[in-house]
């Protein structure tokens, strides 16, 4: 069967739709990836059963091309914005040409109807696939996400208590379905040698100095703060260092303004080299704060924890619902206090102390999630749901 995909995100920042398509080709479907721009991303698929159509032939980038000035950068992002809206809108007729009676339409990523609106949810009722990445709050910004959410045949979203909130906000007619965000390749082997050499020197320098290293991962913004973890690291700095890695940001810059050597910055790294340095790492960090993003943040559902977790790595992670059944459930780290160094330090050492009874629960974690099967299920309700 032939998928076409619109999906408006960067596919090198989308590790579970990464994920999805390769399944997907696995299974022996054919995937047509509809994006904005030509995808960067695409040499790293299988060609023969996976293909990306750009509905414009350039890179839309003036972000990258004005200098790191705040306002500058602000402006910039807005103009991207705008043009990628221009040319998104050409979704509708691209599919008018081209999507065949036999083919699925699986639509990925709400930030595909902010750029590609709703126009073709009425056209295609009760004949399409919606896969919804983050809770949205903000009705007014989402509209043609939920009109999309509600005339889909089957709507995804990464976790149970989202699913939930969803129907309810959106007034859909069914619980979404759950697909978490769990990569399909994962090397599970620890110290992967990669192409990542600086990172890895890094790294490797730490081990010789007998630290364990405290790893976050991810964006860099002030929706997941890390000056009390850097400072609660300092503390037990003889045994432990704390790493980032992800990509650069206002926020990155203050902190290595702030703590000039109070903690080692990676760099940055796409799917899947990322993976490579992880897997030199001992602990892993998750934070999510729903000061700034609400019931999103809340009931998080992140990819980053089945990417620490495939390496038998236990988590720390501040004490958040969404975060807190994964621990409750498979015992593969400790929760901490955000307001409190003392409480951060003791779930570090929690976790050092019994490093292999989290260790167990993380690689259980891991395993216990089928995505083959679980998207294999999707599809079967769709065939039931279609029209």
């Amino acid at each position: 069967m032939r998928i076409i995909m619109p999906t408006f995100e960067e596919m090198k920042w989308m590790p579970p739709t990464i994920s999805l398509i390769e399944q997907l080709a696995i299974m022996g479907h054919e995937v047509v990836y509809v994006t904005i721009c030509p995808d960067e991303y695409y040499p790293h698929f299988d060609q023969k059963r996976v293909k990306n159509v750009a509905l414009y032939s350039k890179k839309i980038s003036t972000i990258d091309a004005v200098p790191n000035i705040r306002l500058i950068k602000s402006v910039a992002f807005r103009i991207d914005n705008i043009l990628k809206s221009v040319f998104g809108r050409r979704l509708d007729s691209w599919l008018e040409k081209n999507l065949a009676k036999d083919d699925l339409l699986w639509i990925v990523n709400e930030m595909t109807t902010l750029f590609g609106g709703s126009s073709f949810a009425n056209k295609y009722k009760d004949n399409y696939i919606f896969t919804i990445y983050e809770l949205h709050e903000n009705e007014r910004r989402w509209k043609h996400a939920k009109v999309v959410a509600q005339n889909a045949s089957v709507v995804v979203v990464p976790e149970y208590n989202r699913a939930h909130i969803q129907k309810s906000y959106w007034s859909l007619r069914n619980v979404p379905f759950v697909l978490p965000n769990k990569p399909l390749v994962h090397p599970r082997t620890k110290n992967i040698p990669s192409c990542e050499q600086s990172a890895i020197e890094k790294l490797e320098s730490l081990k010789k100095e007998g630290k364990k290293v405290i790893l976050y991962m991810g964006g860099i913004g002030l929706e997941r703060p890390l000056e009390q973890l850097i400072e609660a690291v300092l503390m037990i700095r003889d045994r432990f260092e704390f790493a980032i890695l992800g990509r650069q940001s206002l926020y990155l810059d203050y902190l290595l303004q702030k703590y000039p050597n109070g903690f080692t910055y990676l760099g940055s790294a796409t799917v899947p080299d990322h993976l490579t340095i992880a897997s030199y790492a001992d602990i892993g960090v998750l934070i999510y704060v729903p000061d700034l993003h609400g019931l999103n943040a809340l009931y998080c559902a992140p990819n980053k924890i089945f990417e620490y977790t495939g390496f038998g790595m236990p988590v720390i992670t501040n004490d958040i619902p969404g975060l807190n059944y994964y621990i409750d459930k498979y015992h593969c780290g400790v929760t901490f206090d955000m307001n409190s160094k003392d409480n951060i330090i003791n779930a570090i050492n929690q976790c050092s102390a019994n490093y292999e009874l989290y260790s167990k629960g993380a690689k259980k974690l891991y395993d216990d999630i089928d995505i083959s099967k679980l998207i294999s299920k999707i599809l079967l309700l769709f065939k039931q749901k279609s029209h």
